[in-house]
């Protein structure tokens, strides 16, 4: 694996190269048609036939790109510990070809760290100096990559040539397993985040550059010291103690932001986004997950105290107020609307138990997030006592034992 220069490992890595990151957790049955399209748009470069195109056009107008030629393509999977036989198949499409071993870099993990965790390896294992993040449930449309690397170049050339913006493709959501690509483009699919990791494009020296934005002493452990870190997993630009699911990607965001970056909506670059129609199986984890993300989110606002990260968490009264409105003060909790869900999946209606389902589980995640921050809150308190205890007063006296005068 090739390691690049700097000490985050991360570095600004080799021109001409792109580098696609799919992280994957348990997920084999989409995995198989999120690798075999991206290796198709592999494919296409090499042959210089994207979207049908002559030979001689595509791929060498990929590969003269002033700002952000596209030459090569590595595909580097992270399986984050999977025990339903993504290793076991990879090896084997890799052995037998259905894989191109040249284009699709397997990196195992010894066990489930997070998606944070697998990115992190996932870059340091790449050598691209163009980092493409998707999830292993994104299928990408044809000339996903095409419409990513003119659109890159193209906002680097208007910067004079300043790698500062990154290209955000679209993102449709479908649970059309069979056929992902036949869904269309809908009003809910739209998406305001800044940096997502679900189908972006962006420069390696950038991502360096906001490892030197993680706080001080993180930053010497995660990015300025990987032997703290025996086998280097947390070293990276996201920011290791977002550990669970949520905001991981758009709490690097917003270190890019203050680094300059922006953003160059790319919808031309589609992937599709699959999530399994709902089942009652499926109604307990969503509930942790929930609360998980309620929890990062009071971390993500405690790294970033502005009012657009308090809007995107929801750490506002406002929302607090609405929420517990819309839920009668809580009375309308997850144990009530979870069996109407129930109700709903067995008449062969996920997507409108999905959205009975919604309120709930958005109370949840607003309650979890204002319990970590007063959990948080009382924390600091804590340990701003303990320090002026032992600052001002030289701590607690000590106990020594009475002396006894002889006569």
């Amino acid at each position: 694996d090739a390691l690049a220069d700097d000490a985050s490992g991360v570095g600004s890595g080799e021109r001409g190269v792109w580098s696609v990151v799919v992280p994957t957790y348990e997920r084999l049955p989409i995995l198989r048609k999120c690798l075999r399209a991206m290796c198709r748009e592999g494919l296409h470069l090499r042959q210089g036939t994207a979207r049908g195109r002559a030979p001689s056009a595509e791929g060498g107008e990929l590969g003269a790109l002033q700002w952000a030629p596209l030459e090569a393509l590595e595909v580097v999977v992270v399986d984050d510990g999977s025990s339903d036989g993504t290793v076991d198949w990879i090896e084997a499409e890799l052995r037998g070809g259905g894989l191109p071993g040249d284009m699709v870099r397997l990196v195992k993990m010894g066990s489930n760290g997070g998606a944070t965790r697998a990115r992190n390896v996932g870059i340091r294992a790449s050598r691209g100096a163009v980092v493409v993040f998707i999830d292993s449930d994104l299928v990408v449309a044809e000339g996903f990559l095409a419409a990513h690397a003119r659109a890159l170049d193209a906002a680097w050339d208007a910067d004079g040539g300043l790698d500062a913006a990154f290209t955000y493709g679209r993102v449709v959501n479908t649970d059309n397993f069979e056929q992902p690509e036949s869904e269309p483009f809908k009003l809910t699919d739209r998406s305001a985040a800044f940096f997502a990791t679900g189908n972006v494009a962006v420069s390696r020296a950038r991502l360096a550059g906001a490892c030197a934005l993680l706080p001080q002493q993180q930053h010497e452990q995660q990015c300025g010291g990987l032997r703290k870190y025996p086998d280097g997993a947390d070293a990276g630009p996201f920011d290791a103690q977002f550990s669970t699911y949520g905001w991981e990607d758009l709490e690097l965001g917003e270190r890019l932001r203050a680094l300059g970056a922006r953003i160059a909506h790319t919808p031309e670059a589609v992937g599709y986004h699959y999530h399994p129609a709902l089942t009652p199986a499926q109604l307990p984890g969503l509930m942790e997950t929930e609360r998980q993300r309620g929890a990062n989110g009071a971390k993500f606002l405690a790294r970033h105290p502005n009012l657009r990260v308090a809007l995107m968490t929801q750490l506002t009264p406002l929302h607090a107020a609405l929420w517990l409105a819309l839920t009668l003060g809580g009375l309308l909790s997850a144990a009530l609307y979870i069996p109407v869900a129930r109700t709903l999946c067995a008449a062969g209606r996920p997507r409108t138990a999905m959205a009975v389902l919604s309120p709930a589980l958005n109370w949840r995640c607003v309650r979890a997030a204002f319990a970590e921050a007063t959990a948080m809150a009382r924390r600091a308190v804590a340990a701003r006592l303990r320090r002026l205890w032992s600052g001002e007063f030289g701590g607690p006296p000590a106990l020594t034992r009475p002396s006894r005068s002889i006569e």
